[in-house]
């Protein structure tokens, strides 16, 4: 059966305008397209989504904001700008690096922990002796540590252990206004 004239139309569906069914025709063509579309981007191209998701990265960048000084109404400065360094460990970079130069062989510690609620062995690099043997007596070397201008912070092994265990990812702060 097909429909020639505007009157079968009328005939077929009786009481339905002939804009009503040309918007329904182009609304149900419209959702047809989109659905193709959808499994066309979701099952065909399958392949190109999942790979970009693999390779996907985020960079965090951060852009220090511009600050002056700040001043009372009479002009005189009542904060002023000055140069803060601080020397923060980034402990995954320094396994690494201590892996490259001593042939892959790293120190190692266990510790009992709790995975999925049950206790468990973990074997991690030991952290504490890689900055006691490398980045320690560079720092003497250097008179770094003893300049009494230089803030110490608390340094000790267990909360640098415990950083590397639960923070890894963030930088260890070890001195701060050098």
């Amino acid at each position: 059966m097909t429909i020639d004239s505007p009157i079968k139309v009328r005939r077929l569906l009786p009481g339905l305008s002939l804009r009503v069914v040309v918007l329904g025709i182009f609304m149900f063509s419209g959702l047809a397209v989109l659905a193709s579309k959808l499994w066309h981007e979701q099952v065909v191209e399958k392949e190109k989504w999942s790979q970009r998701v693999r390779t996907g990265s985020s960079v965090t960048v951060r852009i220090p904001s511009v600050r002056g000084e700040i001043r009372d109404r009479n002009g005189i400065t009542l904060v002023a700008n000055r140069s803060s360094y601080a020397v923060d460990f980034y402990l995954p970079q320094m396994v690494k690096g201590f892996r490259d130069q001593n042939g892959g062989k790293v120190p190692s510690s266990t510790y009992r922990t709790t995975i999925d609620g049950m206790p468990d062995d973990v074997r991690v690099a030991d952290i504490v002796q890689i900055v006691n043997d490398t980045v320690i007596p560079t720092f003497k070397d250097l008179d770094i540590a003893s300049d009494p201008n230089v803030r110490k912070l608390d340094y000790n092994a267990d909360q640098l252990e415990r950083h590397f265990r639960t923070n890894e990812q963030v930088p260890y702060r070890y001195l701060e206004d050098v």
